[in-house]
């Protein structure tokens, strides 16, 4: 899972975390406001997640039909501690292609795509953070590779890779479990 953590006071610092086997590669970060590069810090504003795009190399050797992304608001104060129910971080998904149709959308090995965080989505998203608490100019995001679909019915979550059960579409198998497919 590729973790892409953000925190400071006015500046952001966007490092990156590769797992072994994740099949897609978070290659850059813009912002309406901002070209994001790893391991630098950048001016934070109240707004610098508008206009969110992420571009993501598709590493694998298969044809990708689905790719989410979870994108994971921490909340202020000390994160390390056990945080009550109400303290928890906010996550919103992005996603590229459907789910629902894998064979509309493919991304071949070594395609680059961009996700974006559309400004109705944004506007959205501003108000669950305000409705939630967060501060304005809140201090920590995550950007996770969540799950990625496909074409030849594989699956990955997180490191972990499914097989599609051949009995019930709407199961994924690994050797010890059985997992259904949730729809964002």
């Amino acid at each position: 899972m590729s973790a892409i953590s953000v925190t400071s006071q006015d500046e952001e610092i966007i490092k990156q975390k590769k797992i072994a086997n994740e099949p897609v590669n978070i290659i850059s970060i813009k912002t309406d406001s901002n070209q994001i590069n790893f391991d630098k810090p950048f001016a934070r504003t109240s707004e610098w997640y508008k206009g969110l795009e992420i571009k993501i190399e598709n590493v694998s050797d298969k044809h990708i039909s689905y790719l989410a992304l979870d994108l994971v608001f921490k909340r202020p104060g000390n994160f390390e501690a056990v945080l009550p129910k109400d303290k928890l971080p906010f996550g919103q998904i992005i996603s590229y292609g459907n789910i629902e149709n894998p064979s509309d959308v493919k991304i071949a090995p070594k395609d680059i795509i961009t996700i974006t965080l559309d400004k109705p989505r944004y506007e959205t998203l501003k108000a669950d953070l305000l409705a939630l608490g967060y501060p304005k100019n809140f201090k920590g995001i995550e950007i996770v590779v969540k799950e990625v679909l496909f074409t030849d019915n594989t699956f990955w979550n997180r490191r972990v890779w499914y097989k599609r059960d051949t009995k019930d579409s709407n199961f994924f198998l690994t050797e010890l479990t059985k997992v259904e497919i949730m729809h964002y």
